[in-house]
């Protein structure tokens, strides 16, 4: 092992040698990235103390708060902030030559960044051109590892969000009922991410973006059949007569508004994403005309969806009023 010092500080640094497959060689004794055809490019410090970081923890999820506190340690951390993390994580991609979609460090939303390595001891080294056009868009060019990993958080996330609605037709108090709500809120956020997530790791594949608009209306159809079967339930089962109105205007507003602002802004951001990586002209207008048109839909629905929020919310401020009132003339 080798040590380096930074900022006080005593990293150890492996001495190996390790090979990415069409990418590039890392030399950690001689500090060194190896691109075939160029010259070798010699790492500060900075860059060898988070690229050791990353390989000494290969295959595990790094978080930015994580990387920032291995970067600068907490008696110095007054030198770091978060949002230092991601432009250092890019920096690093680009000497590895590590591009969408990322195959040597990639990311999860809500997880953070992971080195990854194969079995054989390989860094995964995925093609960037073959079958993505014909593909499973949640499968093409991801490795079979993260593919496990995505459908097993896939099967967490949707469970989730089952058991958040069950709770809302369980619910028999009013506290009962605004913890429903917000767990359902954050369960259909959730949801649609880990249905955009795939996009975003295969951005080069996205292409005009129809596989995420017909993906994401299958997904649509999924919840709002969700949300019929709760309403569904509250009609066969035993419910308090005051709170069932506030239930059903809860789920109506699901179905009528959160659902279309979270597929909106997921399907905003993959679309800004795919502007900064397009080099045609042509198709950059006609990708910010639609990017301009989403906006625009996406602030009438949240539009809605606050006013509908507002509306729930005042019902059951009024309930909850009566509620009192009723406690202190009892």
């Amino acid at each position: 092992m080798l040590e380096i010092v930074r900022y006080n500080h005593t990293y150890q640094i492996p001495e190996e040698v390790v090979r990415i497959p069409g990418h590039c060689t890392i030399d950690f004794g001689a500090h060194l990235i190896r691109i075939e055809g160029e010259e070798p490019e010699r790492l500060t410090n900075k860059f060898l103390i988070l690229l050791a970081y990353f390989y000494q923890n290969k295959n595990q999820f790094l978080s930015p708060l994580q990387i920032l506190h291995h970067m600068f340690p907490q008696e110095i951390t007054d030198r770091g902030a978060p949002d230092q993390v991601k432009p250092m994580v890019y920096t690093l991609r680009k000497k590895l030559r590590d591009k969408r979609p990322f195959t040597i460090i990639v990311e999860e939303r809500g997880y953070g960044y992971k080195f990854v390595l194969q079995p054989d001891g390989r860094v995964s080294s995925i093609p960037s051109s073959g079958a993505a056009a014909t593909a499973d868009p949640f499968t093409t060019d991801i490795p079979t590892f993260l593919q496990q990993q995505m459908a097993s958080r896939r099967t967490r996330v949707v469970t989730n969000l089952e058991m958040a609605m069950n709770h809302l037709v369980e619910a028999d108090t009013v506290t009962q009922l605004r913890e429903a709500r917000l767990r359902i809120y954050r369960a259909i956020k959730l949801y649609i991410e880990e249905i955009s997530f795939p996009y975003f790791m295969n951005m080069q594949s996205y292409q005009d973006g129809a596989a995420w608009v017909k993906d994401s209306e299958e997904h649509d159809r999924w919840l709002i059949r969700t949300i019929h079967y709760c309403l569904a339930q509250l009609g066969v089962t035993e419910q308090s007569p005051e709170l069932l109105p506030l239930k059903q205007q809860l789920l109506h507003n699901l179905d009528e508004w959160h659902i279309i602002v979270e597929l909106l802004a997921a399907q905003l951001d993959l679309e800004r994403e795919a502007l900064e990586l397009s080099g045609d002209l042509i198709k950059k207008e006609t990708r910010q005309a639609r990017i301009d048109k989403l906006e625009e839909d996406y602030h009438i629905a949240q539009a809605g969806a606050s006013a509908a929020d507002a509306a729930l919310q005042r019902a059951i401020d009024e309930y909850t009023l009566a509620l009192s009132a009723d406690t202190l003339f009892m």
